[in-house]
């Protein structure tokens, strides 16, 4: 992109109705414009653009009204999560043959612009048809795409999530009742190892270069590293316009496939972001995508199995051997899953594993898909815990919904709660809860009582009053100064991130 002090003449109307959105996206290049957002998602992702918030910057630039010769100031924010919603509706709108190439930042800029006026248009069209004190679809949309901006903002999570799953897949399976490394191998054709390394190149490669022949063409190939594998792992995770343009995830499709065949038969990058987040799941994933070929829900299952042994050794490391114990499972009885009692306080735990929907991840939020999660998960679980204590009889629980997905806002589950579909009364003791949270808290628990105690009492006081400060056990922790997850840096995880960082330097080097 050309960093031109002499602005283009940018003229545009802010209707943000789609004919006038679309017809302003269609001056441009779609190939182009995808690779000019690869670029400033890469300033972005490296901090070059001296902003103190992370993936979000602020520009300014003339913008003229259809009748004026006299330029007005127009500020933006441009933000890594906003850029593939432009880069979504670029390939939307346009083509590789229609329109011109940006020659000035100003332009992409302008692009941004356009796109979040119709997002806004149709976020406020949307709210107008819910009523605030009547509808959880008000708090849902509202409240559903806050995982995607932490992420965006947090890119290091990457390591920790990729830690875990890699260590409960191969070390917690000890029965091997799955071979997890013949999987991998027989969905993708090389081990896990060589899978992140290939996705690593890839998300470096499209930072210094356009289109993947002149990434290929940068990089020395030979016998530990193949171009013919690069090019096998790289295709799984890639999409052709007419692809994106029918799927029903969406501008989410892109976060499946980062990487895009244009029309001009190149492959170019949308977001330095997106390709770097593909490394957190991914093994998880592959090993998902080959025992669901087999028609079979086995594996899903004994991933819960692995997730409740995990959380079983974070309470063996944390907490002393009375104050916790596995709930027996009862063929009758609705049951949770742990029974913990930390000092004074007494908890219910109850883990799910179920991951949600893709498309409930992103800007504008399929409400339905966080519903279903909401009804299949969430409810369910507050269930279980609600018949627990009553079985117990014996005072106040806190019930903790452990969840081994990162995304969903705590602040929804008073709005789940008043679901139809919710069948228990919410007594302000239900906490959502991810389990980098649990690892934390119960890090402090065994690093700082008294820490903890101060965090649990100011949980449960927000809790009880619905208080507006923020309620999830992250940002409390954050409050107090506990901003790094202790408990996944042990050496049975800094194995697995190593690794990938590892990767990093070598293609660095």
């Amino acid at each position: 992109m050309k960093r031109s002090s002499k602005p283009s003449k940018i003229q545009y109307n802010f209707s943000g109705k789609w004919e006038d959105v679309s017809d302003f996206l269609r001056k441009y290049s779609t190939n182009n414009v995808l690779m000019e957002i690869n670029k400033e998602s890469t300033d972005l992702f490296f901090n070059k653009t001296n902003s103190d918030v992370k993936a979000v910057k602020r520009v300014e630039f003339p913008l003229y009204g259809k009748r004026s010769r006299i330029p007005q100031k127009q500020e933006a924010i441009i933000m890594a999560w906003a850029l593939v919603d432009l880069a979504y509706y670029i390939i939307k709108t346009s083509n590789d043959y229609r329109g011109k190439n940006i020659e000035f930042e100003q332009e992409l800029y302008m692009l941004q612009i356009v796109v979040d006026t119709y997002k806004e248009r149709e976020e406020s069209l949307f709210l107008d048809g819910t009523k605030e004190d009547e509808s959880a679809d008000f708090f849902m949309y509202i409240w559903g795409f806050a995982g995607e901006q932490f992420k965006f903002q947090n890119p290091k999570i990457v390591f920790d999530n990729f830690s875990r799953d890699l260590y409960m897949l191969l070390e917690l399976n000890e029965t091997s009742v799955f071979d997890i490394k013949s999987a991998i191998q027989a969905e993708i054709g090389m081990p896990w190892e060589k899978v992140i390394a290939y996705l690593m190149i890839a998300w470096y490669g499209f930072t210094q270069s356009n289109t993947m022949k002149e990434l290929i063409g940068k990089t020395v190939w030979g016998d530990l590293y193949k171009k013919d594998e690069f090019e096998q792992v790289v295709s799984r995770y890639t999409a052709d316009y007419k692809k994106i343009q029918e799927s029903a995830l969406g501008r989410q499709m892109l976060y499946a496939t980062p990487f895009v065949k244009t029309q001009k038969g190149d492959i170019v990058s949308v977001s330095t972001y997106l390709n770097f987040f593909l490394c957190e799941h991914c093994i998880l994933w592959l090993v998902r995508d080959y025992f669901n070929k087999q028609d079979s829900q086995d594996f899903t299952n004994y991933f819960g199995g692995l997730f409740e042994r995990y959380f079983g050794e974070i309470l063996e490391f944390c907490l002393l051997e009375k104050e916790y114990e596995r709930i027996e499972e009862s063929n009758n009885d609705e049951r949770a899953d742990w029974k913990l009692s930390v000092g004074e306080y007494k908890f219910l735990v109850e883990q799910k594993s179920t991951v949600m929907r893709l498309s409930a991840k992103q800007q504008q939020t399929d409400v339905e898909a966080i519903k279903d999660f909401a009804k299949r998960t969430v409810l369910k679980a507050m269930s279980q815990l609600h018949h627990t204590e009553k079985q117990y009889n014996d005072g106040k629980y806190i019930k903790i919904i452990l969840l081994y997905e990162d995304y969903l806002n705590p602040a929804l589950l008073d709005k789940i709660a008043s679901m139809p579909e919710c069948k228990v009364d919410n007594d302000n003791y239900f906490w959502i809860v991810t389990i980098e949270e649990m690892e934390m808290l119960l890090n402090l628990a065994r690093c700082d009582r008294e820490l903890f105690n101060i965090i649990i009492e100011e949980k449960i006081d927000r809790e009880i009053n619905h208080s507006l400060a923020g309620k999830s056990i992250m940002q409390l922790l954050n409050e107090k100064g506990v901003r790094k997850n202790e408990y996944i840096k042990q050496e049975i995880f800094r194995k697995y991130s190593n690794i990938v960082q590892n990767k990093i330097r070598e293609i660095l080097v």
